[in-house]
């Protein structure tokens, strides 16, 4: 019978929530002798649940690991501004408290931009990697977006002079800082700021995270890793899936119809290609 373990762990002072799926793991944070392990990455915004049913479907064979990354799910809001480098690291602890090594990742969007530099900086980790609708490459920004860029920056002076008011700033940005509400409460002690301060710290972590253009680590990948692409996907056009392929020596790419969210639109296809390729 299959074993859902819902915890939480203390990582550099964040309770880090993670769920375990896995038949023979018997309520227990140990690592299965008898399985190959696959951890789950989910992009920004997301949550555990953003691979739950993929990883119920593969823990038949798999011990699956999903975690809600800092700032997401039930995970600690970060006590101070995250970089992506951060968010690795952070990644990378969760890791060796689950005494996970030599593993298999599927990372979609923001989560791909941690695979990319745990594969680049601790080759041993990672066995094989499926990255989808991953994010980490510069995107070609058409005049519009550049001018829309232009006023912020415009804006932003205004403020800091105080010839505008801050709210003025509120419609600017993209749908993902947008949809940063104020914090909730943290069930952990080590993080005691204001809701307010933790959503700024979040705020402040995003704007990091997006405009650090990952390319020139991917000449030091050389994991084997699958691209899985949505055709019509506008949040990380197709033009970033072949740039990936090209630069990424062992790599491949599958595109399916539909958008950033493929994996979930072609779910029984991309379960099956999970298993072919970590087979």
């Amino acid at each position: 019978m299959q074993t859902d373990v819902r915890l939480r762990i203390l990582v550099s002072k964040l309770s880090t929530s993670i769920a375990i799926l896995d038949d023979t793991a018997q309520q227990s944070i140990q690592p299965s002798s008898s399985r190959q392990t696959i951890v789950f990455l989910h992009g920004w915004g997301g949550s555990i649940d953003s691979f739950i049913y993929i990883a119920k479907a593969l823990s038949t064979k798999y011990r699956c690991i999903l975690i809600d990354l800092v700032g997401h799910g039930k995970t600690d809001y970060p006590n101070a501004p995250f970089t992506i480098y951060d968010y690795a690291e952070h990644t990378l602890e969760v890791l060796k408290a689950l005494q996970v090594d030599n593993t298999y990742i599927v990372a979609h969007s923001f989560g791909g931009r941690i695979a990319l530099l745990l594969s680049a900086y601790h080759p041993a980790l990672i066995k094989k990697q499926i990255l989808t609708g991953c994010a980490g490459i510069k995107p070609k920004r058409k005049l519009k977006v550049r001018l829309k860029i232009l006023q912020y920056k415009i804006a932003k002076r205004l403020v800091k002079l105080g010839l505008r008011k801050k709210c003025v700033l509120n419609k600017y940005g993209s749908k993902d800082y947008k949809a940063l509400t104020p914090a909730r409460p943290s069930n952990s002690v080590h993080t005691k700021k204001p809701c307010q301060t933790a959503t700024d710290n979040l705020k402040k972590s995003f704007i990091s995270v997006v405009n650090h253009d990952l390319t020139r680590y991917l000449k030091y990948i050389d994991t084997p890793t699958l691209l899985v692409w949505g055709k019509n996907d506008v949040d990380t056009p197709i033009y970033m899936a072949h740039k990936l392929n090209k630069h990424i020596k062992d790599s491949g790419l599958i595109v399916y119809e539909g958008d950033h969210f493929a994996y979930l639109q072609n779910a029984n296809a991309f379960i099956k290609v999970t298993k072919h390729f970590f087979d």
